[in-house]
């Protein structure tokens, strides 16, 4: 037994830590030792006793007796922990069970195993590091940190062989079946599905894109190649027409919508600068710079609406750059019965604006045509440079109104030595004129009372006067009635009541102290918020009568 005391030793220079453990079965906590047997032991049961010694006082703590089982190479015995319980640094030997030891017997420290025991499972963390030469076997290992060198890297697991034996491995690709969207079998399994619904096996063609057709994904044309094409950080199309809210354009840009305010809204945002919110050009010689067409039959519409808020703006600016041909600037149409064809807006409450501009550089040309009735609710007028002071003046002369549609003519005359003549006036004056009225004023510088009167009407498009004086000058005014064929066909109105949708409102609403709300010409719409704001200021003011200008001094 000596001898088997003496591999005993050697059995306990393996053992470094031992831990108290409950085994499954037992019902009481042991003191597990285990270890490698060194000088080849066979394998087997053995009776053994294990002497504990304090390890500050060297004090015999604890003596037991287990049966100590060698297979392999290693051990493992379980034994009664006693007094062992409330844990310490013990000194261990091990002997034969009939060998009693009361102290060390003169071996040096070296020789005796040193057990550390906590009195609990996992027990209480301690400081400091287990360094082993052998194997380290423990029926549970726990650590806050793990870390074994040889072999580890980034992304590497910890795998096991057959044996048990364990080494660092990359990871290992998925096995088995695949699920969800996936089909077969990993490491290779194919898509089959996206969020579960299926996609088709038709394998794509080059630039095809995955499109869902109402009952799988399937390659499919990419509309931007089909029919956009890209240039820089450009795309364009010239394949047909584009439509938005339709799904039959019937012009290369088709815009239809219901709801809203505007079909197509286009805003340059700079201050400054010849700038467009939108610009439209014809160069055919029947084109049209813009057409806007207001089809309601009923309402206060627009054909086109144009507002500038700048002090030299304009409401509606169009070019047309044929130089031949019966083409527009701007061209507008409107079928209601209140309608406006063009109605031009400038907000602007100072500078010289202009609602609608109009001018043609053509001498036989108009700046402004009205091929039917024209109307103003202000003053008409002509305006040229001042001819004293044309660089800061203008001259502004104004149309004489009345209550009838009238042409006037005018001339001088010289009567013969009877004191007759007669006054020839244009071939067409009795085909366009009535109710004729005649003026005469005589130019004579004698002091001579002379007198002049008609002596015979307008017959053939001339009339006959005569001067009490012979050879006298006459100048005479004829005014006639309009009877041309439009006036004969459509006639003319003095006192015209409103039509009922419009009674109620004025032309110029301020001037009755009422809001813009009652304007006849009001548009409710929201960019023209400021329509006929500069014209309330007006309102305030008293009437001025006749306005003046005084003629700056001659230079």
């Amino acid at each position: 037994m000596r001898s088997f005391t003496s591999l005993l030793l050697l059995v306990l220079l393996c053992v470094l830590v031992l831990v108290l453990l409950r085994i499954p079965g037992r019902s009481e906590d042991v003191v597990v030792l285990s270890g490698r047997v060194e000088g080849g032991a066979r394998d087997g049961e053995f009776p053994v006793a294990f002497h504990f010694f304090d390890k500050g006082n060297r004090a015999l703590v604890h003596r037991v007796a287990g049966e100590m089982v060698v297979h392999s190479g290693s051990y493992e015995v379980a034994l009664q922990r006693g007094p062992l319980s409330s844990g310490g640094e013990f000194y261990v030997m091990a002997t034969s069970p009939e060998v009693e030891l009361d102290s060390y017997q003169g071996q040096p420290a070296e020789a005796w195993g040193l057990v550390r025991l906590q009195p609990s499972t996992p027990g209480i963390p301690q400081t400091g590091h287990v360094n082993i030469g052998g194997t380290l076997i423990a029926s549970t290992v726990q650590t806050s940190a793990f870390r074994m060198s040889a072999g580890a890297g980034s992304g590497r697991v910890l795998t096991s062989d057959a044996n048990g034996s364990a080494r660092w491995a990359a990871l290992p690709p998925p096995s088995g079946s695949a699920g969800g969207d996936l089909i077969g079998t990993y490491p290779n399994p194919l898509v089959d599905g996206l969020q579960g619904r299926p996609v088709s096996a038709t394998a794509p063609l080059s630039g095809q894109v995955l499109k869902w057709n109402g009952s799988a994904w399937d390659p499919s044309a990419d509309l931007t190649d089909l029919l956009w094409t890209q240039s820089g950080n450009s795309i364009y199309y010239t394949v047909g027409d584009v439509g938005i809210g339709t799904s039959s354009p019937s012009y290369p840009l088709h815009v239809l919508t219901s709801t809203g305010e505007r079909a197509i809204f286009g805003l340059h945002s700079a201050t400054s600068g010849t700038t467009y919110g939108g610009r439209f050009e014809s160069n055919s010689i029947s084109g049209r710079g813009v057409l806007g067409n207001a089809t309601a039959t009923t309402g206060t519409n627009c054909g086109v609406l144009g507002a500038s808020a700048s002090t030299t703006g304009r409401g509606v600016y169009g070019t047309a750059d044929a130089y031949t041909g019966q083409n527009y600037g701007v061209y507008g149409i409107s079928w209601s019965d209140s309608g406006r064809g063009v109605y031009g807006i400038a907000n602007a409450s100072t500078g010289t604006t202009y609602g609608v501009y109009g001018r043609s550089y053509s001498p036989s040309g108009f700046g402004v045509y009205s091929a039917g009735d024209f109307a103003a609710s202000g003053t008409k007028s002509f305006q040229i440079d001042h001819p004293l002071w044309p660089e800061t003046h203008y001259l502004n002369h104004f149309c004489t109104e009345a209550p009838e549609p009238m042409n006037a003519y005018s001339g001088n005359v010289l009567t013969d030595a009877r004191g007759y003549a007669t006054v020839q006036l244009p071939d067409y004056f009795d085909s366009i004129n009535r109710d004729f009225r005649y003026q005469l004023t005589v130019i004579d510088d004698s002091d001579d009372f002379v007198l002049a009167k008609v002596v015979r009407k307008i017959q053939d498009n001339q009339f006959v006067i005569r001067t009490s004086k012979p050879r006298v000058e006459v100048s005479w005014e004829v005014k006639g009635i309009r009877n041309d064929s439009y006036v004969q066909r459509y006639g003319y109105e003095t006192e015209q009541e409103k039509d009922d949708e419009v009674k109620g409102k004025y032309i110029h609403p301020e001037l009755y102290g009422m809001p813009k709300e009652y304007g006849v010409h009001y548009l409710p719409d929201a960019d023209d918020q400021r329509l006929s704001d500069h014209r309330h200021s007006k309102s305030s003011q008293t009437n001025r009568g006749a306005k003046t200008t005084k003629s700056p001094k001659p230079r």
